[in-house]
């Protein structure tokens, strides 16, 4: 910090002291002298001190007064300062301040809806998500009361986002229980806001969440559900990411003809789309899925395709997959037209080499 401004912060610490103004005093000074790393990154100005100064100086001159409306005001501003600076924690600081006020002493609606908004967000920045949805519901609340529709909709959508944020930190720390109660909240605010796409993602995503704790069904269930919601809005990709979903869990459930159902549902719905990627993986996965069917001519006219738009897309870890899979089938293509003929024409020698083994199950259909 410049020597300059060490005596100026000196300075404007005695003034609110001489003038007694503790609180103020409090408040300035922990703000130059703590280390929050946003304003160590981007220290405050001469002005911005003399701005935060006479801000607090006279929110706590209102306050004595009790022109409470007033002090709430100056709180906030100093919260929508610190917000616009990018000081998210000391925003949350300054408009808790405001909350106090407006919650004791001036209760006025239009205020508390404006705080609770402003904490919401702030705390949304800061991932403190259970704070964060504390405010938003008291926000709603008052929205409640008020007369806009529209706003109440918007409250619920944000509503719907935090709680989807919260799912989301809450499975990357392997608490999946409480993310799974997380996204079910989440579902239940983007109801309210008429959201019905994001209730489909969310859907989704609690899918992906019960295949990682090896629940099948539930999987498949939550796929399902975003599969539907897909078909009311129209929404092909809402569909195909549904299709492939489902395709891929009913393959981990070895439920292949079902798996075969919906990959090649996938499969029909990246043609109209133009993305080769979504193409490249559709033609794979089917083509896996006929081989294990043993639909080998089939698998290989896929994985052939899907050969050829890897080779155009360049990608050399997807043109790696489609070679060996596209091997893979050719390899069990050859080996069951081998079998086959071996079985068929030297039955006969077969059946003189069992003949010659011993101890083999006197029950053998052989």
């Amino acid at each position: 910090m410049h020597p300059r401004l060490k005596v100026e912060i000196q300075s404007l610490c005695c003034q609110l002291l001489s003038h007694g103004f503790c609180d103020s005093y409090q408040d300035f000074f922990e703000l130059t002298h703590n280390h929050d790393e946003t304003l160590i990154n981007k220290p405050l100005t001469a002005d911005e001190l003399s701005f935060i100064k006479e801000t607090l100086e006279s929110a706590e001159k209102q306050t004595i007064k009790a022109e409470y409306k007033k002090s709430f005001d100056s709180f906030l501003l100093l919260g929508h300062h610190f917000r616009d600076r990018g000081t998210p924690l000391k925003a949350a600081h300054f408009y808790e301040k405001a909350r106090t006020i407006v919650e004791k002493q001036t209760r006025k609606l239009d205020d508390q809806r404006q705080v609770y908004e402003e904490l919401a967000s702030t705390y949304v920045t800061l991932k403190q998500y259970d704070k964060s949805i504390e405010n938003r519901r008291n926000h709603i609340r008052c929205c409640e009361k008020g007369t806009s529709a529209i706003g109440l909709h918007c409250a619920y959508g944000e509503l719907h986002n935090v709680y989807r944020l919260k799912a989301r930190e809450l499975h990357l720390l392997k608490q999946h229980k409480k993310s799974i109660d997380a996204y079910q909240l989440s579902i239940s605010a983007s109801r309210e806001a008429n959201l019905l796409l994001e209730e489909g993602e969310v859907w989704f995503e609690m899918g992906k969440l019960h295949e990682e704790n090896c629940d099948s069904n539930k999987a498949i269930e939550s796929y399902r559900k975003y599969l539907k919601i897909g078909f009311e809005l129209e929404n092909d990709e809402a569909q195909s990411q549904a299709y492939y979903a489902l395709g891929s869990a009913y393959k981990k459930n070895s439920e292949t003809v079902l798996a075969h159902k919906y990959f090649g549902a996938y499969l029909e719905t990246s043609k109209k789309g133009e993305s080769l990627e979504h193409k490249c993986q559709a033609l794979s996965s089917m083509g896996e899925i006929l081989s294990e069917l043993q639909d080998y001519d089939s698998a290989i006219q896929n994985l052939s395709e899907n050969y050829e738009l890897c080779m155009k897309l360049g990608d050399p870890k997807k043109l790696k997959e489609a070679c060996v899979n596209l091997g893979v089938a050719n390899g069990r293509q050859r080996f069951s037209t081998f079998a086959k003929h071996l079985v068929e024409n030297n039955k006969a020698n077969l059946l003189e080499w069992r003949s010659k083994r011993k101890n083999f199950p006197a029950s053998s259909p052989i």
